[in-house]
């Protein structure tokens, strides 16, 4: 029984390693995991309950008084009042359509925190891709270097080359041992910044396999999808139905305040009680409150405007960039799967046809030109990344 169990959660966790080899796991993962997101929803939470705070009237007001009479003989004295303060009805709905929005943009903040650490997931795993595919590359070229060396050492055993050759071949194969180290510490350390962002938990992402997706061409209808998702252009909207609603708000506290109550009052053979009314007279407490709102809506108006230009700019340069990158990336790789092949180099050292040094310049510029590939696909990738969290 016991090892069953044990082979169940070896394929849980099998399984679980397994789902994170794409950026989409991985990302989710990283959201459930995330301790910064865990803490910006638990402040998002604790937010939302404290704008909801302060929307009833407030508290009833009781008064008791207990007088003892001087001389005695006029008796003791009692006064109670029990009385409770309105406001003007529509400042209550208002408080309330604030409390809404206030908790909407709160929502908003998180999504705004959700979109950053996604990003930089997604940033990540774009250099770990290029990581993983640049070992994929070297391994390659580790196992024809080690046969090179191979090869030259049997030559230079048998006198068919010189000590020259023989030094190059192994100086070949110092030199890919140590670009394949290097290239593992710095994956490494990528998987260790994964991990954090992971909660601590550990990826095991070693995919060679870019996503598939191409950006729109259109940008103008990518545009209008995109805006919508943007959480700061739907914060700053909010901002401005928030100042309307407070403008509104102060044209309600500008009217009287309402009180009704309790009464009652008591000496000695005679007793006085009854209801009480009051109103408050607005005269200076609520001045240029509305002037302040009304103001405040005009800068929140002008805000949009200028950021709604400004993310339409920046995504409009990233979109130029990435359709670039991508259509460079494309044509890249077409021409290289035609030209570039490694065998055909490989068998013409062997048979003595190109020397060493010719292998060597040779497939320098193969690998050269794999890694720019490589490259150009990461950066398409990256700007990419930037675009897809408005989609």
């Amino acid at each position: 029984m016991k090892n069953k169990t044990l082979i169940i959660i070896l394929l849980c966790i099998s399984t679980t390693l397994l789902s994170a080899q794409n950026i989409d796991d991985i990302l989710a993962m990283v959201i459930q995991n995330n301790t910064t997101l865990k803490a910006s929803r638990q402040i998002v939470d604790a937010e939302k309950i404290g704008h909801r705070t302060g929307l009833t009237p407030n508290n009833p007001e009781v008064e008791f008084a207990y007088m003892w009479g001087s001389p005695t003989d006029i008796g003791n004295r009692i006064n109670f009042t029990a009385k409770q303060e309105f406001d003007f009805p529509s400042a209550y709905a208002y408080r309330n359509d604030i409390a809404k929005l206030k908790n909407e943009q709160a929502e908003l903040e998180y999504q705004k925190a959700k979109q950053t650490i996604l990003l930089e997931t997604r940033l990540l795993c774009c250099d770990i891709l290029y990581y993983n595919s640049l070992r994929s590359e070297l391994e390659q070229r580790l196992r024809y270097a080690k046969e090179i060396a191979t090869l030259y050492q049997k030559r230079f055993d048998s006198g068919d080359c010189n000590i020259l050759e023989y030094n190059k071949s192994r100086l070949h194969l110092l030199n890919i041992t140590k670009d394949l180290e290097t290239n593992d510490l710095e994956r490494k350390s990528l998987l260790t910044k994964l991990e954090g962002l992971n909660g601590g938990i550990t990826i095991n992402f070693s995919s060679t396999e870019w996503p598939s997706e191409l950006l729109p061409t259109n940008f103008e209808e990518w545009y209008a999808q995109a805006a919508t998702k943007n959480p700061l252009l739907t914060w700053l909207a909010t901002e401005i139905n928030l100042a309307q609603k407070e403008i509104k708000l102060n044209y309600a506290n500008a009217a009287p305040k309402f009180s009704a109550g309790y009464t009652m009052e008591q000496v000695v053979g005679q007793k006085y009680q009854g209801i009480t009314v009051g109103m408050s007279i607005p005269l200076w407490q609520d001045a240029k409150k509305i002037k302040y709102a009304k103001a405040k809506n005009i800068a929140a108006e002008n805000t949009l405007k200028d950021k709604q230009l400004q993310f339409y700019n920046h995504l409009k340069n990233l979109h130029t960039k990435a359709i670039a990158l991508q259509t460079n990336y494309i044509d890249y790789e077409k021409e290289m799967k035609q030209i570039t092949s490694y065998e055909p180099l490989q068998k013409a050292l062997d048979k003595g046809e190109i020397s060493l040094i010719d292998y060597l310049m040779e497939y320098a510029i193969y690998y050269e030109s794999h890694v720019k590939m490589l490259q150009l696909r990461m950066d398409a990738e990256k700007i990419y990344s930037e675009l897809q969290i408005y989609l």
